[in-house]
């Protein structure tokens, strides 16, 4: 299950958890510990506080992209491995990050909604954002338990040519799989995000090795179909 960042931290600039928000999740733990459930935790599961949305910094970024947010995130997973840490033995920090970079800043379907006209260069920024959140969440983890188990659950898609004889839609689709499902955990093992079809790429202090597992949520297949040199478009299986 996950723990939400807005109940814990509903204001900004708090350093301390809200005492009813701790209260919500202690009874949680209290029944799973009643029913002999062991919980695995997610930190991150496309919500985050409104009031982060609501502000700037001085570059101009919101949401996710502040440049606070990353120390916000970092506050926020302290606060559950204070209070929770001795319950907690699993945990996610991010869930299926690559969807939500991907439907909120390309697709435009989920919030923020944005459809940025540059394309994957444009994401690049909320991607490397996401890593740094992992691994500040990585950091506060292991300095509360050690032994903690701390990974990504990461969403997996079987990406394959809409035209086996047209050479661009095989190589269109060699490249969305890799942009998609491996630039994120290659990132995550390396410490560097070479961000596919972007041409960017930059390393991120503390982030090489920060997993101990990485979780797959296989859902399907989906056709790729080349548009014009650099674009594409992506296909449902079942059409």
């Amino acid at each position: 299950f996950s723990i939400s960042w807005a109940r814990l931290f509903p204001r900004p600039g708090m350093t301390e958890a809200d005492p009813a928000g701790i209260a919500f999740y202690a009874a949680i733990f209290d029944e799973l510990d009643k029913n002999g459930l062991q919980p695995f935790v997610t930190l991150f599961h496309f919500a985050s506080p409104q009031w982060l949305w609501e502000g700037v910094d001085q570059a101009g970024k919101r949401g996710l992209e502040r440049e606070d947010a990353v120390e916000a995130f970092a506050i926020f997973t302290r606060a559950v491995a204070k209070n929770f840490g001795s319950r907690i033995k699993y945990w996610c920090t991010l869930n299926e990050p690559m969807v939500w970079a991907y439907l909120g800043y390309l697709d435009g379907m989920f919030p923020p909604g944005e459809k940025r006209p540059g394309g994957p260069k444009e994401v690049f920024d909320v991607v490397a954002q996401l890593l740094r959140m992992h691994a500040a969440a990585w950091k506060e983890i292991k300095s509360a338990d050690p032994l903690s188990q701390v990974g990504i659950a990461h969403h997996i898609r079987h990406f394959i040519p809409w035209r086996k004889w047209w050479p661009f839609d095989g190589l269109t689709a060699l490249l969305v799989d890799q942009a998609f499902m491996l630039d994120f955990t290659d990132a995550i093992e390396t410490g560097t995000l070479s961000g596919t079809l972007t041409g960017r790429s930059i390393t991120i202090p503390g982030l090489a090795g920060t997993h101990d597992y990485v979780g797959l949520n296989y859902y399907g297949r989906f056709y790729v179909k080349a548009v014009l040199p650099g674009m594409f478009t992506i296909i449902p299986h079942d059409e």
